[in-house]
């Protein structure tokens, strides 16, 4: 019995030990490396401060990168009766992120639009609802400025990766580990690339890059039923505060439609089926060229943010008509 005693007590000061050194090691990089103050990360807090004070009817946009880069805000605010914020951040910080941000500041006749890569939505992506990593969220308790905005284990565990990179890196000097600060949800703004509606603009001034995306091919179409739960236990709760919740497809490389136009559709079938929500539009309306594409296969040049953006307004038109609003 003393020697099962002993085991107990010799194996929690090793739990304890482990645990400790996790919150130094973070604590270490934290206090030593520079947090990235890059234009998506830092102005989100200038984003969410605008949403605050901003007065309903609101027309609300959360996404990832391809809401930031593709969509013209000043044509939304031309057309409808609506504040318009683009609240969009990027997909490695997850949809669920920012609605779970955005939940307790939605009033009556507020409409989310919510438009994510199909990535987000499909089996195989983990940054929307992925449990893997839920261990490790007790383990991580830090500056409340740097993660006030942290919600979901799979941010933790970009953090950490990122952070642990950082650290390899200082050690043994290699410059592929990771790049020169810490990406997370810093304290200070770099507002200069954004409009007042949120919308990056940086980029409409300059050409595609003109990269290639023709082989590009949707593999799945099958929806994440976690992902599905979530959004139509989301609706819901919008439609209680007297809001509208709706779906907008992202733009996406026409090499998604040409390569891949059944399951394109399938996935359209699949989430008319599975959301309790409205979808706005079509697929095959929402596809770029590649010379309609800055730098990646989300993000529209000045002409595809605003081709993608009048397809929206129509499909938003025919919605509210519809509905006789």
């Amino acid at each position: 019995m003393r020697r099962l005693k002993r085991y107990i007590i010799a194996l929690f000061a090793l739990l304890l030990l482990i645990v400790t050194s996790v919150l130094l090691l973070q604590l270490y990089v934290f206090s030593t490396t520079t947090i990235c103050t890059d234009d998506f990360s830092s102005f989100y807090l200038d984003k969410y401060q605008h949403l605050e004070e901003s007065s309903s009817p609101r027309m609300i946009f959360v996404g990832d990168s391809n809401l930031n880069y593709t969509l013209a805000s000043e044509r939304l605010a031309e057309e409808f009766p609506y504040t318009i914020i683009n609240m969009s951040s990027k997909s490695v910080i997850g949809l669920r992120f920012d609605l779970e941000r955005l939940r307790l500041q939605i009033k009556d006749n507020d409409v989310i639009v919510i438009s994510g890569t199909f990535a987000q939505f499909i089996v195989d992506k983990a940054s929307f609802n992925s449990s893997k990593h839920k261990w490790l969220w007790g383990l991580m308790v830090m500056d409340v400025n740097h993660f006030q905005y942290v919600t979901h284990p799979q941010q933790w565990w970009h953090i950490i990766d990122e952070n642990t990179n950082q650290l390899l890196k200082r050690i043994v000097g290699n410059q592929l580990f990771s790049p020169d600060c810490v990406y997370i949800v810093g304290n200070e703004r770099q507002t200069t690339d954004f409009n007042q509606y949120g919308d990056y603009v940086g980029h409409l001034d300059r050409p595609s890059l003109g990269r290639d995306y023709s082989n590009f091919t949707l593999l799945t179409s099958q929806l994440n039923p976690d992902t599905v739960e979530y959004l139509n236990m989301y609706a819901q709760f919008v439609d209680d505060r007297g809001g509208t919740f709706l779906f907008a497809y992202p733009a996406y490389p026409q090499g998604y439609w040409l390569n891949s136009e059944s399951t394109v559709l399938d996935f359209h079938t699949k989430a008319q089926r599975e959301f309790e929500f409205d979808i706005l539009g079509q697929p095959q309306n929402y596809w770029l060229s590649n010379e309609l594409l800055y730098d990646t296969f989300s993000h529209g040049t000045a002409e595809g943010r605003l081709q993608r953006t009048e397809q929206l307004i129509l499909d938003l038109k025919t919605y509210f008509l519809a509905i006789g609003s």
